[in-house]
């Protein structure tokens, strides 16, 4: 399970409403909250909107730069697509973004070891 669906899973199904018109009013507010934005995403993905989830965490990606956690939103979130009627196109989008987290590998390799690091003591 990824961060973002932890978040979202601890929100009752009555609150994801309320909690949409809310971030969407704080992304009103600051454009470029791409932590809103990616909350956003993960509420559609949690409500079976995949369409809008993708199109979130791709705005998350070009706003906030390759950050490896908006790759793995967005890889989970074509792999569910892919687990609905399958296209050709929601495939190659996910075996695309799954090549580029692929290539994060090294950088989420070391922010596991800093945590980890840290977690201990060492």
């Amino acid at each position: 399970m990824s961060e973002i669906e932890a978040t979202v899973s601890e929100t009752p199904m009555r609150d994801y409403q309320s909690a949409l018109i809310a971030l969407q009013e704080q992304l009103a507010k600051d454009n470029n909250d791409v932590a809103a934005l990616e909350k956003i995403g993960g509420i559609y993905l949690k409500v079976g909107q995949i369409d809008q989830a993708i199109g979130h965490f791709k705005d998350c990606i070009k706003r906030a730069g390759s950050l490896p956690k908006y790759y793995l939103n967005l890889g989970h979130a074509h792999k569910t697509q892919v687990r609905n009627p399958i296209s050709a196109k929601s495939l190659g989008s996910g075996l695309q973004y799954k090549q580029q987290v692929l290539a994060h590998l090294p950088q989420i390799a070391a922010i596991k070891h800093q945590a980890n690091a840290w977690f201990l003591g060492a």
